[in-house]
């Protein structure tokens, strides 16, 4: 036995050193033209990125185009293909006219169907087709539109529309014989020969598989088609000697032009062919090739199927044959090839669990890029939604303040209609930004709950106060109806409760024409219970679910007759759900909508009651006791510098205003002069708000100054990291622009206090 053994294993040694032998005896493949390939590649892709970096779009897009034929037709890199076409896609979308977009038209398009077609996307790629073979016409560009509607008659054929797919084919059938066009012919017979492959007709597929060869055809081709005549005659199970012959014709253009896809094809083909005659050598040989180049391009499950049905399958059975046949093979010759065939079939297991150890090493890596890439895309949404802030709210502000001191000013009384209309539109655009910025805080997990002492009851008559005008000009009765037992104070965000409120009744008058508005108080033991009712359109019970989806709304909106973003009652939801609430909706077309909402009752401590929103004459008192403020805005937008000191002037008497453009001027006047108070912008030019105040600081902890000065960012930056980045280099507070006028006078009113006492 243990003879036996050692004779199997000698066996397999030089079986295995043979087998290495022949893969040796064949010759390295030639790699400069891959190489080649490859710097080519590097020079598109750096040349792209240039083009990219100073906005040259042609060259961007004539660049782009070709990398993209790199990718698909010479390294079957079809993933980056595919991303490739669909950053070129939208960059000849946004910049339609550029006469480049024109001209790569219909090559792009076929591309994208091509690759569509590969994904098994059949149905989305005839468009795509359809598209190139327009544009070609266009552009009278011959060889995509031939070539686009081939590709297009293949697919057509695989989705069941077969008599046009022939009509396509024998039309360029006919136009290829009748201009003796032998190249353009052979072409077509190339397409069919998919076509019917496809359709499994293997007898008509090595039929044109055959017709398409021909020796001026592109080298990639016709190593392609001669693979498929190969495959064709595996695929009828006859003549594999004829298999092997245009497989090795195959497999010589495919080493000679590094052809790494038709090497693939034509190894495969062998190994298959070879195994069918019983020569298991040769077999393993190109079984081995084939295994090499798919692990080039990391398809390792086909490779060991492949390994599996063409070695271990195909020997056990010859085998079994053999041993049935052959009665005179002796017991010790049979106990031989057995434990060939098992420690074989164990060498291939180690190289499969091997190499699949290395692909899921490969796929956590791509994983971890991957990751990478989500991160980095949210710092720029967030980046982005910083700047969007800042940019709308700094004109924003602008605006809403000049509107607020033309009221106040003496005017004509016939001014007032348009002069309120301008006040709804910035309030409206301010309610847009701020549905944008509170969404994203909520995807992001950065919308902060406050829990503080607050009476929902004055909440709810602010809202009805803030829209009461509103309903009663589209002759609306506006109530609230508000249970006896209803707790004074509880515990909650005031905030977000009014912006709850003021959606839900936005909507419910927008959406009632006639009859009334009413607001419902209630409690019950753990949880109080707001109810918003209407008296107007209604909601369809199919479109109920729909409404609180983002950018949803009813099918009367999504036709024009009504505004919004569609956002306000998914904001609404995510508000209530974020404060352990729940949100529902009962509604009847034409008989009006219910949207009920629950959060939880904490009973809060009246004497702590959080204080409302301060009226003119309330603020003019503050202001009074503010009389003579010393104050420097540091502000570098001169249409905001306007707004902030007519506020001021005008709520506080006596008050000295100084002004600094940018940060460092702000620095060197708090060194020079006395003041009170820092209004402090975040962005401005030479050194920014943060800035300026660390530099204060600084100062201030050197000198050892007994009292440090109090500094309130105005910023447009709402961004949470943003506002506590204020915080840490040493701001007191801060205002938002566009701020209410209250915002302003209270917030400087409680900072001077403080620091007084």
């Amino acid at each position: 036995m243990k003879s036996l053994l050692i004779i199997s294993i000698l066996l397999f040694i030089s079986f295995n050193v043979f087998s290495q032998d022949s893969l040796n005896s064949k010759g390295p493949l030639n790699s400069q033209r891959t190489e080649n390939r490859i710097n080519d590649l590097k020079q598109l892709e750096v040349k792209f990125n240039e083009a990219k970096s100073i906005k040259d779009l042609d060259t961007q897009v004539f660049t782009l185009i070709n990398i993209i034929g790199s990718k698909y037709d010479e390294f079957g890199d079809y993933l980056g293909a595919y991303r490739d076409a669909l950053y070129l896609e939208n960059l000849i979308n946004e910049h339609p006219n550029l006469e480049s977009a024109k001209k790569v038209g219909p090559r792009l398009n076929m591309f994208l169907g091509c690759l569509l077609r590969d994904q098994l996307r059949l149905e989305e790629s005839i468009p795509y087709f359809e598209k190139s073979i327009k544009l070609a016409e266009q552009n009278e560009d011959d060889l995509f539109y031939f070539w686009s509607n081939l590709h297009m008659a293949e697919v057509l054929g695989r989705i069941d529309q077969k008599e046009r797919a022939l009509r396509i084919f024998r039309k360029f059938e006919k136009e290829a014989i009748n201009e003796n066009d032998t190249l353009k012919l052979t072409r077509v017979y190339e397409i069919l020969t998919w076509y019917y492959y496809h359709g499994e007709q293997h007898d008509s597929t090595l039929i044109y598989a055959k017709k398409s060869l021909y020796d001026k055809a592109p080298k990639n081709q016709l190593a392609h088609r001669l693979s498929r005549i190969s495959e064709s005659y595996i695929l009828l199970n006859k003549e594999w000697d004829s298999a092997i012959f245009y497989a090795q014709k195959s497999l010589e253009i495919a080493d000679t032009f590094e052809l790494k896809q038709q090497q693939l094809l034509a190894h495969s083909n062998l190994s298959t062919a070879y195994g069918k005659l019983g020569n298991y050598k040769e077999a393993y040989y190109h079984f081995k090739k084939f295994y090499e180049l798919e692990q080039a391009q990391r398809s390792y499950d086909n490779a060991i199927q492949i390994g599996q049905i063409n070695i271990k399958q195909e020997q056990e059975k010859a085998l079994f044959q053999e041993a049935l046949s052959n009665q005179k093979i002796s017991n010790q010759r049979m106990t031989i090839w057995i434990a060939l065939g098992v420690l074989l079939i164990f060498v291939i297991g180690i190289i499969y669990i091997s190499n699949r150890i290395k692909f899921i090493k490969h796929q956590n890596k791509i994983i971890e890029e991957e990751k990478k890439k989500v991160e980095q895309s949210e710092r720029y949404k967030e980046q982005f939604l910083a700047n969007m802030s800042h940019e709308v709210r700094t004109p924003m502000h602008a605006i809403s303040g000049m509107i607020n001191t033309l009221k106040r000013q003496t005017h004509p009384t016939d001014q007032d209609p348009y002069l309120e209309a301008m006040k709804i539109s910035a309030d409206n655009l301010l309610v847009l930004l701020n549905d944008v910025l509170d969404m994203s805080k909520i995807e992001s997990g950065n919308l902060d709950i406050v829990q503080i002492n607050m009476n929902a009851i004055e909440i709810v008559k602010q809202v009805v106060n803030i829209y009461k005008n509103k309903a009663e000009e589209k002759g609306l009765l506006l109530k609230i109806d508000i249970a006896e037992d209803f707790p004074k104070t509880i515990i909650g965000d005031p905030g977000r409760l009014n912006q709850i409120l003021m959606n839900l009744v936005s909507n419910a008058i927008k959406f009632t024409e006639k009859g009334h508005v009413k607001i419902e108080l209630s409690h019950s033991q753990d949880k109080i219970k707001f109810a918003v009712k209407d008296t107007g359109m209604g909601i369809p019970s199919d479109q109920q679910k729909a409404v609180f989806e983002s950018f949803k709304q009813g099918k009367n909106v999504s036709k024009g007759f009504y505004g919004g973003t569609g956002l306000g009652l998914t904001i609404t939801k995510q508000l209530i759900h974020l404060q352990g609430g729940a949100i529902w909706l009962e509604s009847e077309v034409d008989k009006g909508s219910i949207f009920y909402f629950e959060l939880p009752l904490i009973v809060g401590d009246k004497t702590q009651e959080s204080q409302p929103t301060l009226d003119e004459s309330e603020l003019k008192v503050l202001g009074v006791e503010l009389k003579g403020l010393r104050i420097l805005i540091a502000e570098d937008n001169e249409f905001n510098i306007m707004v902030v000191k007519d506020d001021l002037n005008w709520y506080i008497p006596d008050i000295d205003i100084s002004i600094a453009d940018n940060g460092k001027l702000a620095v060197e006047m708090y060194q020079k002069d006395t003041f009170d108070l820092i209004l402090m912008d975040v962005q401005m030019p030479e050194m920014n708000g943060y800035e300026a105040t660390s530099k204060i600081r600084e100062i201030e902890s050197s000198s050892k100054k007994d009292k440090t000065i109090p500094i309130i960012a105005m910023t447009a930056s709402l961004l949470k990291d943003q506002i506590d980045k204020c915080y840490a280099v040493g701001m007191n507070a801060y205002i938002p622009k566009p701020y209410k006028p209250d915002e302003l006078v209270s917030t400087i009113f409680n900072i001077v206090r403080n620091t007084a006492s």
